[in-house]
């Protein structure tokens, strides 16, 4: 499944079936995840063997139980609630799977291997459709589907238009869309760069292609033409090299580098003002990638996208949202929320702009779930962040501890990635997030059953 998603779209795209069958496919993974969830909850419960302990368990049982009690306080749609809660709770079934069944050391190396291989892959492709362009063969295919009275329309990308949406020369691998492309190498990114650190790898000639497999990643991203997915990528280096070399207090220092990071990129609007370079809408003009990263600072960039910046998001409506101490949310219904929202605390925004807002996910996340389910969700990324340091430091698997240091970057950079991109929302990072938060929480769990044992062993010698 992990290695299956990212050519999912091109390999269902040949399927000979109707658009409700095509589109019942794209979720099977889910349905699988499901399956396999209710398989571990019933031989756990035949055979009498305690759950694997969850360093999550409580703050996300309090969670649900929040977000389902905000249904019932607004008054909120109920599918459209689930829907949504849905969407940032799938993959968490894959969580509790992972960690409740024996998964063996060689199959983690085999997976990290694979994804790495994979994300290689698909960087050549999209590096072959930027100089070469994308041909039907790599296109998805278009459907329309209607679910509880939900309409999914999954169009084909066009060709350097407006209402694609994507820029010319851009790549997408064969995921069918670059946005999905650059969140898949950003995560492979994260697994790779613990092997350029001596503590993980001291093979030099192994180094050397590991920053050349890197470097090939990061041009991919490039051509991805997602400047948010660069900068995050960007930001990793330091945040990789803190933990490494076990810098005094290094989350105070990560904690410091992502707010120094996050006004620069949010509140682009500030910076490079000077600057009377026109900017070129890469949507309707060839702009090299190096371009499209620059062009954030020019000033044409910024008065073109003032009114609805992520800054003015930020701004205007957290800071609204703050200001009126919007505690406990209007519900996880999105329309629903967003309407509401307005209506009581956000006036001054269009209602044809409502979903502007998604723009910057955590506000949106606000919207929803309130200042209070944003501390429990964020409570839950702590608590795995706890975890991924525990196995680091005490792991004596080098698989194990690279894929702790690898979710932690993927964790941490969540954050400011996510006033970007719904990434929690985006099956393309948010299974690969889980899957990777679970198999750290697994090797976590092992190392306390180890601990234990060898305290009574030590209490039995005495």
């Amino acid at each position: 499944m992990l290695l299956f998603l990212p050519f999912e779209i091109i390999v269902l795209k040949y399927l000979p079936v109707n658009d409700v069958l095509y589109s019942l496919s794209r979720m099977a993974s889910e349905f699988i995840i499901y399956s396999l969830l209710l398989y571990v909850i019933a031989t756990k419960l035949n055979s009498r063997t305690p759950f694997s302990k969850s360093p999550i368990h409580t703050p996300l049982l309090l969670f649900i139980f929040y977000s389902l009690s905000l249904i019932l306080i607004n008054a909120a749609p109920v599918v459209d609630s689930l829907i949504n809660m849905r969407a940032i709770l799938r993959y968490l079934a894959l969580f509790y799977v992972i960690i409740n069944i024996d998964i063996e050391y060689r199959t983690v190396v085999k997976l990290t291997k694979a994804l790495i291989g994979i994300g290689l892959l698909q960087s050549f492709i999209a590096i072959y459709h930027h100089f070469f362009g994308i041909n039907d063969f790599w296109m998805p295919r278009e459907n329309v589907l209607e679910i509880a009275g939900k309409v999914s329309n999954f169009k084909i990308l066009g060709k350097g238009s407006i209402r694609s949406g994507r820029e010319i020369g851009v790549g997408i691998g064969t995921m069918g869309d670059s946005l999905t492309l650059s969140m898949f190498l950003v995560v492979c990114s994260a697994l790779i760069i613990p092997f350029l650190y001596k503590t993980f790898n001291t093979n030099i000639k192994s180094r050397f292609y590991i920053a050349l497999s890197l470097a090939i990643i990061l041009l991919a991203i490039l051509y991805t033409y997602s400047r948010g997915s660069f900068l995050i990528t960007l930001l990793m280096f330091p945040i990789s090299w803190l933990l490494v070399n076990r810098i005094k207090k290094s989350a105070l220092l990560i904690s410091v580098t992502i707010l120094i990071v996050i006004p620069a990129f949010l509140f682009v609007d500030e910076i490079g003002s000077d600057s009377d370079e026109a900017y070129i809408n890469p949507v309707m003009e060839y702009v090299s990638p190096i371009e499209n990263v620059t062009s954030i600072f020019t000033k044409s960039y910024q008065e073109r996208t003032f009114e609805y910046s992520r800054g003015f998001m930020i701004s205007a409506i957290g800071g609204e949202l703050f200001r009126s101490l919007t505690l406990i949310g209007y519900g996880p219904a999105m329309n629903f929320a967003l309407e509401k929202a307005i209506e009581q605390n956000l006036t001054f925004v269009d209602y044809k702009n409502i979903n502007v807002i998604n723009d910057v996910y955590w506000i949106a996340f606000i919207i929803y779930y309130g200042i209070i389910g944003l501390a429990l969700f964020l409570f839950i990324l702590y608590k795995l962040l706890k975890v991924s340091l525990y196995v680091i430091r005490y792991s004596d698997l080098l698989y194990h501890r690279t894929l702790a240091l690898s979710f932690i970057l993927i964790l941490v950079t969540a954050i400011p990635y996510t006033f970007i991109i719904r990434t929690f929302v985006f099956r393309q990072y948010s299974l690969y997030f889980w899957a990777l938060a679970a198999l750290t929480a697994l090797e976590w769990y092992r190392l306390q059953q180890k601990s234990k044992k060898e305290l009574a062993v030590k209490t039995l010698i005495k």
